[in-house]
């Protein structure tokens, strides 16, 4: 029998942006629905046996809130949302995150916490050694072209709030090895200015299933 999965009523988006050395997360909720009250959210850091129940507020375009993670710990692990609309309904979001530190001296790997994605940044591309954080992200219009969706998106957030490269980098994508036909397949960029997906590589490894391309923001 099939199984059909209704959607979510209304949309909810959250981002993080790490802050200082990178053990405090900035935590940004956006939603299309009006809401009669604040969502609950809670941070729960990887290692750690209770979560970070945070107090958002509303500052008239989004709910945002502050985590202070453990330090002794991996500054990693999953945001748990719950938001309810003025009609009643609910929903749930489970968003990872994955703070890494930047060494401007030499070539820093870093990568999503799902390990889908990675960035190798060259020495002196990102100065002032800041913390990055990579999550997927449903910002964008996912249904711009007709092609088929072989990867999540991403969004990179720093702790500087600097994104352009001094120098440009190299960013890999994977994508499932039982796809056959690589001649379409591209690695996107979202231009929020102008609201599209531009392409900026086709250059594919089939062999270890990931798209690669050159990077100079991210």
């Amino acid at each position: 029998l099939p199984v059909e999965m209704n959607k979510d009523p209304f949309a909810i988006e959250i981002s993080t942006q790490p802050v200082g050395d990178g053990t405090t997360l900035k935590v940004t909720l956006q939603g299309s629905a009006t809401l009669p009250k604040n969502p609950e959210v809670e941070v729960w850091q990887n290692g750690a046996s209770e979560p970070i129940s945070l107090t958002l507020v509303y500052d008239g375009e989004s709910y945002q809130g502050i985590a202070n993670l453990d330090p002794t710990r991996m500054l990693s692990g999953n945001i748990l949302a719950q938001v309810t609309n003025a009609q009643g309904y609910t929903v749930y979001r489970f968003v990872p995150f994955n703070i890494e530190i930047v060494n401007e001296q030499e070539l820093t790997w870093i990568k999503s916490s799902d390990g889908r994605m990675e960035i190798y940044l060259p020495a002196g591309s990102l100065p002032g050694n800041p913390a990055v954080n990579i999550q997927p992200t449903s910002r964008g219009n996912m249904g711009q072209d007709p092609g088929i969706l072989l990867s999540k998106a991403y969004q990179a957030t720093t702790s500087t709030g600097e994104n352009m490269l001094q120098l440009p980098a190299v960013l890999n994508i994977y994508f499932p090895l039982e796809q056959e036909n690589h001649i379409n397949i591209g690695l996107y960029r979202w231009d929020e200015s102008n609201q599209i997906w531009i392409l900026i590589s086709r250059n594919v490894d089939m062999e270890n299933g990931f798209v690669s391309g050159q990077i100079t923001q991210l």
